[in-house]
């Protein structure tokens, strides 16, 4: 009964990814509104949609369309899975509902078929994926870090006189769309701006702590804390 359910809640818009396969194979400004549009019924504004949303991100067409054919939709998938991580980080505890274990799993099989097929979208856009996953959800995070470019070939881990330094793709810098310096507060970025140009003042620390309204009465216990 569920499955006839999330069936008939998604064939809309299935029916509408497959006008656009035949109508308007290649063009950019359709593909920009489905995703803007799944974005819109993300599943943090419509819970009861988020099976059949799971499902629709997850369609062999979107994929098709959104990243193997294109690099310049990679930003708008990657706002889809952040999207539906989001949705779950609240319920991803100890004990998964049954509900949320099947997204989650549904998650991972997405994540995995996207390591087989794309793997340069996740390496290049993990920084965005990783900072958005709970630290529980270390299964998830570990197949996202495990992808690297498909121009690069992975070296036998088991050969014996491996030196990963001494690997000539580890002296290309990788390639990240992830500006980092959009996610620093401004009061804080100015900080760090002055003590890289005059090496200075040795206060930087506490000077941290408070552009980040952290207590300075804190700081002893902060530094001392056990990793």
């Amino acid at each position: 009964m569920t499955t006839c359910v999330l069936c008939c809640a998604c064939r809309p818009l299935i029916i509408i990814v497959h006008l656009f396969q035949v109508f308007f194979c290649d063009c950019f400004q359709i593909i920009t509104v489905l995703c803007q549009t799944l974005h819109i019924l993300c599943p943090r504004e419509l819970p009861g949609f988020a099976y059949a949303w799971l499902e629709i991100i997850g369609h062999r067409l979107v994929i098709q369309k959104v990243l193997i054919d294109s690099r310049d939709r990679w930003n708008m998938y990657c706002q889809l899975l952040i999207d539906m991580i989001q949705f779950l980080e609240p319920f991803l505890t100890n004990q998964l509902t049954k509900p949320v274990k099947t997204l989650y799993t549904g998650l991972l099989r997405l994540i995995v078929l996207i390591l087989h097929d794309v793997p340069d979208f996740l390496s290049d856009y993990s920084y965005q994926l990783i900072a958005a996953l709970p630290p529980n959800c270390r299964q998830l995070r570990g197949l996202i870090l495990s992808a690297f470019p498909s121009t690069i070939k992975a070296p036998l881990a088991f050969e014996p006189d491996l030196r990963i330094e001494l690997l000539p793709d580890c002296s290309r810098p990788p390639r990240i769309w992830y500006n980092v310096g959009h996610q620093i507060p401004a009061s804080l970025k100015s900080i760090l701006d002055a003590y890289l140009k005059h090496r200075g003042p040795i206060t930087l620390l506490e000077q941290i702590l408070i552009a980040l309204d952290v207590c300075v009465l804190c700081f002893p216990l902060i530094c001392n804390c056990k990793l």
